[in-house]
């Protein structure tokens, strides 16, 4: 299910390259505080960034929604494609009885009859397959809506201008790593997952994440 893990921030972030290379990282000017500016006399952006695949792998919020919409969809999925696999070799020796006249007209139509019902439980299984998808994608746009607070949070907190976004497949090709706030990040937004998910402390303690 790591389709479902696609961070999406609320906030648009878009800075043509062309934007990108007008600025020029600078020192930082005291402890925490990282700026960069463009061309001389201008007011410096304090900007920061997160590295995209760092949130998708260590947010438990991501993590353990990955967990069971997997563990859901495959048991769902399994057992679908064990039902079409036995309606497939159900067809399959029907056609064969009739074309070598083994079984009878009463009977093939009895089983052919089956073999369609079979088809409608398969249908309706597919919408089940469908719900499951539909729950985790909703699930995973409503941990995304927490995360963009979050971050809007963030940037107030600390005087901050732009947060990027920074990982695979991002415009971004290189990040000076004293801009990275991801660590501090994760674990502010665990922290705040775990208190209102307590039972989920007892299993980040066994399992030391």
């Amino acid at each position: 299910m790591k389709n479902f893990l696609h961070f999406a921030i609320g906030i648009s972030l878009i800075i043509s390259s062309a934007a990108l290379l007008m600025f020029s990282i600078q020192p930082a000017y005291g402890e925490g505080e990282r700026s960069i500016g463009n061309q001389a006399g201008s007011t410096p952006l304090n900007v920061l960034y997160i590295n995209i695949d760092s949130i998708n792998n260590n947010y438990l919020a991501y993590t353990d929604l990955a967990v069971s919409a997997t563990n859901n969809l495959d048991s769902s999925m399994k057992a679908y494609q064990n039902a079409a696999a036995d309606l497939q070799n159900r067809y399959a020796v029907l056609q064969q009885r009739v074309t070598i006249g083994s079984i009878s007209a009463e009977s093939a139509m009895k089983e052919e009859q089956a073999i369609n019902d079979g088809l409608d439980k398969l249908r309706i299984h597919e919408a089940q397959l469908a719900v499951i998808e539909s729950q985790a994608m909703a699930e995973n746009d409503s941990i995304s809506e927490i995360v963009a607070l979050y971050f809007r949070k963030y940037a107030e907190t600390h005087n901050v201008d732009y947060v990027l976004m920074y990982g695979t497949g991002m415009p971004i090709i290189y990040a000076n790593q004293h801009l990275d706030v991801t660590d501090e990040c994760v674990k502010e937004l665990n922290a705040e997952y775990l208190v209102q998910h307590p039972d989920r402390i007892k299993a980040a303690d066994k399992t030391g994440k």
